[in-house]
């Protein structure tokens, strides 16, 4: 957490939409598209966001939930 305690709210965004971007996620939000999209290893998937995030792992899930108590302060 000392990696991250530093970011910004945006920063604190990305990284946590990034762990669902890798595994295919299409965003709606227009500004997180954007950001995805000009990522050159960013391929979206249809993929039911549901499906997605039973793939994630644990470690993952446990990284959301950090990063989402830190946008939380």
């Amino acid at each position: 957490s000392r990696d991250i305690r530093g970011l910004s709210a945006w920063e604190l965004r990305v990284a946590r939409n990034e762990i669902f971007a890798r595994h295919g996620f299409a965003f709606g939000p227009p500004e997180l598209h954007a950001h995805f999209k000009s990522q050159p290893w960013y391929q979206p998937t249809e993929e039911e966001p549901e499906a997605i995030a039973r793939r994630l792992t644990d470690i993952e899930w446990r990284n959301i939930a950090l990063i989402e108590s830190l946008e939380r302060r």
